[in-house]
C-alpha cells in the first residue's frame, strides 16, 4: 500500500488496525452490563445463599459443627487467616465440587 508513491509506515498501519478493533469491540459490548443478568444469570450473593449458606451461614461465620455432622469445623469466612495455607487450586476445586460434603454440594 502506498500514498503518492511513498509506502505507508508500519506503525501507522498498526495504529489504524488497533483503532478499528477498538471501535468494533466497543460496538459489540452490551449497552448495559446488567442486561446479561436479566437472561437468568444469578448474582454472587444469590449463588452463595443457595449453595453455601446452609453450611457457612448467611454471614459467612459458619454453622455450628454439631448441626452439620462434619469432623472439622466449617471455616469462618470473616477471618481470612485460615485461607493462607491452601493453594488457589484447592479453592477452585472446592468452589466447583464443594467442600467436605461434596456429595451434598
Amino acid at each position: 500500500m502506498s500514498t503518492r508513491g511513498r509506502p505507508v509506515s508500519g506503525p501507522l498501519c498498526l495504529m489504524a488496525l488497533l483503532t478499528a478493533l477498538l471501535i468494533h469491540g466497543y460496538g459489540m459490548a452490551p449497552p448495559n452490563p446488567q442486561a446479561s443478568r436479566a437472561a437468568g444469570q444469578k448474582t454472587g450473593e444469590q449463588l452463595y445463599r443457595e449453595a453455601c449458606a446452609s453450611c457457612h451461614g448467611i454471614d459467612g461465620r459458619g454453622v455450628e459443627q454439631d448441626r452439620l455432622g462434619f469432623d472439622l469445623p466449617v471455616p469462618d469466612f470473616t477471618d481470612c487467616s485460615f485461607a493462607t495455607r491452601e493453594p488457589d487450586s484447592d479453592w477452585v476445586a472446592v468452589g466447583h465440587a464443594g467442600g467436605p460434603a461434596r456429595t451434598f454440594s
